[in-house]
């Protein structure tokens, strides 16, 4: 009798993502799958692959994490990828829009941890927990505080985790992604800037500027998930997993003296237009 398949459960895998792609990728390695999310019913790509149990988990729910646990009967892997973005200058931000941001990308990932670390603690093929933090966590990428530094604090939270639970034999592995081509990255164009703020007088330049950034930003999101499941498929995975596009480059800068890709930054974003716009103004 061969061995059990190994099994890992995946947060955040509604179609067009890269937690869906990532369920497809442990799939073809051979893995027994529980895609999850908020609304099965957005997991359609997921549902016709034999080896890949879909299951309701509204990760901003205790209740619903416990109620999703019971279903799983062992499990060797967690990731944690279900996360939103919410682009906003830090002048113009909805504080009760980023601290709902922080509850999905910060506080549910602890929940679901906590949830399933029973199973995990259980296991005995190598477990291991993954957090999907971002290459933003050490990049200040303007209009995007909220999420920067909420994928920061779980960067941290990762970190310390790793040396908490080496005790009991489990890994801790954090994802380090840069761009790539998924509904996230769509997202990440809703950039508005509202009336009476500050960036007003350059809002063209900087909408114009956002639009050039993310158009065919990023790495397709199958070929992400193929090298990511092949990293955390090794032996001993690296604590942290640089991928995507501009991961190499946004873990060169978290290396080099403070603020040395700011210039770099502020064309990508378009703050060197507001720059030059604010100056004529005055």
């Amino acid at each position: 009798m061969g061995s059990p398949k190994r099994s890992v459960l995946i947060t955040g895998c509604s179609d067009g993502g890269m937690g869906s792609e990532l369920a497809i990728a442990f799939h073809k390695a051979g893995l027994k799958v529980y895609a999850t999310a908020r609304n099965p019913a957005k997991m359609a790509k997921l549902v016709s692959l034999e080896g890949i149990e879909t299951l309701e988990l509204d990760v901003l729910s205790e209740a619903s994490i416990a109620a999703c646990a019971k279903k799983v009967p062992s499990l060797d892997i967690l990731v944690n990828n279900a996360g939103q973005a919410n682009p906003a200058a830090v002048s113009d931000m909805s504080i009760a829009e980023a601290k709902a941001l922080y509850d999905i990308n910060l506080w549910a990932p602890i929940a679901v941890i906590q949830g399933f670390l029973p199973l995990l603690l259980k296991s005995t093929s190598n477990p291991l927990i993954v957090n999907h933090t971002s290459v933003t966590s050490v990049a200040p990428i303007p209009f995007q505080a909220a999420y920067n530094s909420s994928k920061a604090a779980l960067s941290m939270v990762t970190d310390t985790l790793r040396l908490e639970l080496q005790p009991f034999g489990i890994q801790i592995v954090q994802l380090k992604t840069g761009a790539v081509k998924t509904n996230i990255g769509e997202n990440a164009k809703k950039f508005v800037v509202p009336d009476g703020s500050i960036y007003e007088p350059a809002r063209e330049a900087l909408l114009s500027a956002r639009e050039t950034a993310f158009t065919g930003m990023g790495i397709p999101a199958e070929q992400w998930a193929r090298e990511v499941a092949a990293d955390l498929l090794r032996k001993t995975p690296a604590p942290a997993l640089w991928r995507g596009g501009s991961a190499t480059t946004g873990r060169v800068a978290a290396l080099l003296p403070y603020g040395m890709f700011d210039n770099m930054l502020k064309k990508m974003t378009g703050l060197d237009r507001v720059e030059q716009i604010v100056r004529k103004l005055d």
